[in-house]
């Protein structure tokens, strides 16, 4: 990372929460490369504690952390209370290193009590221990609140898919987090789904180390690589600039064809694909991606078997000007024509690592064009005595460090010329060859010669700097007028863009008014359309009444029709039997009348005879 984009940051976070924290923190973040990593003389402490007291632990409290941190351990093992040796290994000044200690869930629990409130620790190396998911949740729980810490590392922790999506949240709102290192833990697809969330949305993590972690056997089923990072390749913008680490995954050609989809939109800087099992198949495939890659500066390929078929290498170096590292180290590489004629196309390249890649006599092809590197590595390359073919070649070059140990060597006169007509070279590492004590002793005495003579040219080169210094403020001052020219070609384009924005409103409510009068035309057009195919229907169905009710009137008629046949029938039949029933009504009349006129007779009879009774009785 640069340290600009350090300082940019710093600055941005100081403004936003209104102290000097986090400057502080980025000069303990210089002070900590230095090679005297942990070791800073009582003025650096007390310029360190003069900006932010409380970065220093009064040893009563940091003793009373160590006593909880102790019991917790002996609680989670199970042991007998331990002490730890040299406190000041484990406590320093901004970092807390608690690595390879088997910690577990109440260690978890004493160390996010303790990193809850307290912000005097930037870096965190928690690695190597048993937190588990729960653990895990607890620490980033704990976490969230600290508006300090820069560098988590939290790698081989047993943490699963489901114990990282868990932690997301809260790993979210840790917003001064720029490193983090999951290495070693089971993240699969589920967990980098969660973790293409997290860099998504973070957008300030700029350091990311996958180191072996999308590879594992899950309830006895094989997630491979390829699965979790398929999810990753969704994401169009990481973050600002990222160091991705993805070594000992296994990624193969399947994995590369899932991250071209989109690393041609990822910021990163630094690409390591080591021991990822790629073939020259799958680099082909990386390379159509970067080749055009703006921010990629450094790629680490090692230990991924190319084989013979490397042509691809030549459309990286001879296309791609701003990639400044290449590891292509134990890559099994055996052709080197196409690589050494993209170096000579190539004018950003500084750094080349080719060790443990059989050379041998192709060292006269690959030394014609390595001039521009300033960084060599040849290790384990087989080069014997043709070594020097490469070091004839880089007499007059750009080199400042070359390695070349493990090639037995057995004669190294032209480094000697070497070191005598190139005198900027800073580090010659010829180790575990065949040379003499007396070749030796000579190499060694022009390097001390060359080193004091770079002592001496110190500051002319700052001379040199201010000088360059000098021209770079000329090129601002023209650069300013150029600006402003450019900002006042940019106010003018505003009012054409205001004004087209104006006509683009006009027309936008014209359009409306448009669409509305059209809506409302579609709406009575619809109602028209709806009405009409009622009627039609209403039709539909009168017209089907009404074949009904023919049918059944003609139903009907016929149904007349024969019972009118039967009516005829049962009137000629009634007509039979009127007419026997009238002669037999005229045969009851005659009948009744002879019976009347013989009653008549017979009472005429019977009174003669009551009279003739009365008379014979008298």
């Amino acid at each position: 990372m640069h340290r600009d984009t350090f300082k940019s940051i710093w600055s941005n976070l100081d403004q936003a929460l209104g102290d000097s924290s986090f400057s502080s923190y980025y000069a303990s973040y210089q002070r900590r490369n230095t090679p005297n990593k942990y070791k800073s003389s009582k003025s650096e402490l007390l310029s360190l504690t003069a900006t932010r007291v409380r970065f220093v632990c009064p040893m009563n409290k940091r003793d009373r952390f160590v006593d909880l941190l102790l019991e917790a351990i002996s609680q989670d093992n199970e042991l007998d209370k331990i002490t730890i040796k040299n406190k000041e290994r484990h406590f320093g000044v901004n970092f807390l290193k608690l690595e390879s200690m088997h910690l577990k869930l109440n260690a978890a629990k004493v160390i996010g009590a303790e990193l809850k409130n307290d912000e005097r620790y930037v870096s965190l190396y928690l690695g190597n221990n048993q937190f588990g998911d729960e653990g895990f949740k607890i620490l980033t729980t704990n976490l969230s609140d600290n508006r300090c810490i820069i560098h988590l590392d939290i790698s081989k922790s047993s943490i699963t898919p489901k114990g990282f999506r868990d932690a997301l949240p809260h790993l979210k709102s840790i917003y001064t987090l720029v490193s983090l290192n999951l290495s070693g833990n089971r993240l699969s697809s589920v967990g980098s789904r969660a973790l293409q969330q997290l860099v998504d949305e973070h957008r300030n993590i700029q350091f990311l180390n996958l180191y072996s972690t999308f590879s594992d056997i899950i309830q006895g089923v094989f997630v491979s690589y390829n699965q979790g990072f398929n999810s990753l390749k969704k994401t169009n913008a990481i973050c600002s600039s990222l160091f991705l680490n993805l070594q000992e995954n296994e990624l193969r050609d399947s994995g590369i064809e899932g991250i071209n989809e989109q690393i041609s939109h990822w910021t990163i800087q630094v690409l390591n694909l080591s021991d990822c099992q790629i073939t020259s198949h799958g680099l082909s495939r990386l390379v159509d991606r970067i080749v055009n890659h703006l921010y990629l500066e450094s790629l680490i390929l090692s230990k991924n078997n190319f084989g013979i078929s490397v042509s691809c290498l030549f459309k990286l170096l001879s296309q791609n000007y701003w990639l400044q590292k290449l590891d292509l180290s134990y890559c099994q590489i055996v052709d080197f024509s196409q690589i050494s004629e993209g170096l000579k196309e190539n004018k950003g390249l500084r750094y080349l690592d080719l060790s443990g890649n059989k050379i041998g006599e192709n060292a006269v092809i690959l030394g014609l064009h390595m001039q521009k590197l300033t960084h060599i590595k040849l290790n384990d390359c087989d080069l014997r005595q043709n070594v020097n073919d490469i070091l004839k070649r880089l007499h007059y070059s750009n080199l400042k460090s070359l390695e070349i140990n493990q090639n037995r060597i057995e004669d190294l006169k032209e480094l000697k010329t070497l070191l005598m007509k190139n005198k900027e070279i800073e580090k010659i590492s010829y180790g575990q060859n065949m040379i003499n004590f007396k070749q030796h002793q000579e190499i060694q005495k022009i390097l001390n010669l060359n080193i004091r003579y770079q002592q001496t040219q110190i500051i002319p080169r700052f001379q040199q700097e201010l000088s360059k210094l000098g021209q770079y403020e000329q090129e601002r001052m023209m650069i300013s007028r150029k600006m402003q020219e450019l900002e006042k070609k940019k106010e003018e384009k505003e009012q054409e863009h205001l004004s087209l924005l104006k006509r683009l409103d006009k027309t936008r409510v014209e359009q409306e008014l448009l669409t509305k009068v059209k809506e409302k035309e579609e709406k009575e057009m619809s109602n028209q359309l709806i009405s009409i195919k009622l009627q039609t229907e209403n039709l539909i169905k009168q017209t089907q009444e009404l074949n009904n009710d023919k049918q059944e009137s003609k139903q009907l008629l016929i149904n007349t029709i024969i019972e009118q046949n039967l009516c005829k029938q049962l009137v000629g039949k009634i007509e039979k039997q009127q007419d026997k029933l009238d002669q037999l009504l005229m045969r009851k009349k005659y009948i009744i009348k002879e019976l009347e006129h013989k009653l008549h007779k017979q009472n005429i009879l019977y009174q003669r005879q009551v009279q003739d009774n009365e008379k014979y009785q008298k």
